[in-house]
This record gives C-alpha cells, sequence and structure tokens, in this order.
C-alpha cells in the first residue's frame, strides 16, 4: 500500500510503514482444511518480504503476494507439489492457487479462505518467528 493509499484510509504513513515492518519476517503456520468434506491440516513456514510470499510444507512449496491495510492482510499463493503422493491442502492435486483474507495482530497472524469455492475451505493460523534486517 502506498503511503497516498493510506492517507485516503484514514492511515499515516507512519501507520502504513509499521503494519509493513511488523509482517516481514519468517513465519511458521498450521492449518486446518477442508477439500470436497476431506478435513485435513498440515504446517509450514512462510517468509514475507517487500510485498511477496516464499514457503513450504513437507510436500508442497509455494510462493505469491500478499498486501497489507493497516492490521487486514489479503495473500494470494500458487501451491506446488514437489514430494511424496500429493494430498496437501487442495487434496490430491498438484498445484493450485487460494486467496485468504484475514489479519495481523502483533506477531500472530489468522488467515482463512473468502468465498471462492465451497468445496474447498481454509483456516491458518500463523506465528511470526523472526524479523528480516534492511
Amino acid at each position: 500500500m502506498s503511503v497516498v493509499e493510506g492517507l485516503m484510509s484514514g492511515q499515516t504513513g507512519l501507520a502504513v510503514q509499521r503494519s509493513q515492518v511488523m509482517i516481514e519476517g519468517l513465519w511458521t503456520g498450521e492449518w486446518d482444511s477442508t477439500v470436497l468434506g476431506q478435513a485435513g491440516e498440515g504446517a509450514g513456514v512462510f517468509i514475507f518480504r517487500d510485498g511477496r510470499i516464499y514457503g513450504g510444507s513437507a510436500r508442497y512449496y509455494f510462493f505469491g503476494e500478499y498486501h497489507l491495510a493497516g492490521e487486514q492482510v489479503r495473500a494470494t499463493l500458487l501451491i506446488s507439489h514437489y514430494s511424496g503422493p500429493p494430498s496437501g491442502l487442495l487434496g490430491p492435486v498438484d498445484e493450485g492457487q487460494i486467496s485468504l483474507v484475514g489479519t495481523l495482530a502483533g506477531d500472530e497472524m489468522v488467515l482463512k479462505t473468502g468465498e471462492q469455492d465451497e468445496a474447498f475451505s481454509l483456516a491458518a493460523r500463523l506465528v511470526k518467528r523472526t524479523g528480516i534486517s534492511r
């Protein structure tokens, strides 16, 4: 988010910068998902930096982008299978894309899928483990 967008939304430039600094770093996450009625769970690591997300789990790697508006987070991830049988947060597929929305509160972030697909849902809790020096 630019400083102009921040000012238009009622935030000061300092608030926009503070949110950006708060999210940048190494995060761990755990999630619960439902794919076509089948419940699943998983865990992985994420790096948030300069509007981009990079990460992975035991069977999948993912990358994408995020946008901040104050404490509100929007993210889009492209997910690709790389090891073992494909059975992860997207079900038995090799790759896919998900959109997530949520909130950032200090060193914790809660994300979930929107109304994009009734056959798929995901709820995740991420914890920041360390920041990134500039």
